[in-house]
């Protein structure tokens, strides 16, 4: 893994967070990071500065990263991949990861995270986030709330049951449930990413939906976030 961009804060410390399972494997967070680094992200010397993320094609990001940052800063960061995309600088992939402890409350994440999804080429929802945070009732009822902001492009993630495409691919391949789920930290996560490597090395929508997910399957049948 390239470290090359990442900045140093003599003065702050790296975020902590603590996860919690149950008997399922489903997760609890406690968060302390209101004094982390990351909160000075894309801030030098009082300016906003977006210049070192010009340098790539694709840009992928989560509402964990809206919710930190100051108001002022996530403004003009949505306004500056919103350029970059008209302009066909680069593409932008979009995980909600709705965090609630990390938001004021559900307004502020509702609004925020609406204009991202309207901002994005790669949409990476999950069902339970999107239901959790618009009471959606049923999976077509959020591929269509999604499409309205214009996220047509992308999968929306359920779990064992696998990915949905946001837009209709014909018939779905067949996904295989975990083995064992131990802890789902990282699930989707593991997905994101395999399903990205797969869909820009060149293969197919079914080929990276199948790729995401038996990353992610594999990835809960292990404690922590990483395959041991």
């Amino acid at each position: 893994m390239n470290t090359d961009c990442i900045a140093c804060d003599a003065n702050k410390l790296p975020g902590l967070y603590s996860i919690m399972t149950d008997e399922h494997g489903e997760r609890t967070f406690n968060y302390w990071r209101q004094n982390s680094a990351a909160r000075e992200l894309f801030q030098t010397k009082g300016e906003i500065e977006f210049s070192p993320l010009a340098e790539f094609n694709i840009i992928y990001y989560s509402a964990i990263s809206l919710a930190i940052l100051p108001i002022n800063v996530r403004e003009v960061f949505l306004k500056w991949l919103s350029e970059q995309r008209l302009a066909g600088n680069i593409r932008v992939a979009f995980d909600s990861n709705y965090r609630p402890a990390l938001w004021e409350g559900g307004k502020e994440a509702r609004f925020w995270i609406e204009k991202a999804w309207g901002c994005c080429d790669i949409a990476l929802p999950s069902a339970d986030d999107e239901k959790s945070l618009f009471g959606d009732k049923d999976f077509e009822q959020t591929i269509k709330r999604l499409n309205g902001y214009g996220a047509n492009f992308g999968v929306l993630k359920r779990g064992e049951s696998g990915p949905l495409p946001l837009t209709p691919i014909g018939e779905l391949p067949s996904f295989k449930p975990a083995e064992k789920i131990i802890d789902t930290t990282a699930a989707g996560d593991s997905f994101n990413g395999a399903f990205l490597g797969a869909l820009l090395t060149g293969n197919s929508m079914k080929e990276a939906m199948l790729t995401g997910h038996e990353c992610a399957r594999k990835t809960v049948g292990f404690a922590g976030a990483f395959i041991k």
